[in-house]
């Protein structure tokens, strides 16, 4: 799930995971979740996190969250 935090929260991907973990991912729309949403994905354990300073479509939100997975747990 992409979603912004306030500053100073830790939101990166390599500071959430584990190479062990099973991960599940929520990717919305190109303007994002509305905020009861993101509430829901929160209240079932999701955790926010920003794969981009930029807004990527769709598509390219889902090709770059697994390549950075793939990426940090080969790391």
């Amino acid at each position: 799930m992409t979603a912004e935090r306030p500053e100073g929260e830790n939101n990166k991907l390599p500071s959430l995971i584990s190479n062990t973990d099973t991960i599940t991912l929520a990717i919305g729309p190109e303007r994002g979740f509305i905020p009861s949403e993101e509430e829901l994905f929160i209240e079932k354990g999701f955790k926010p996190v920003k794969i981009s300073e930029s807004i990527l479509r769709v598509e390219h939100a889902a090709f770059s969250s697994i390549a950075q997975l793939d990426f940090l747990r080969m790391s």
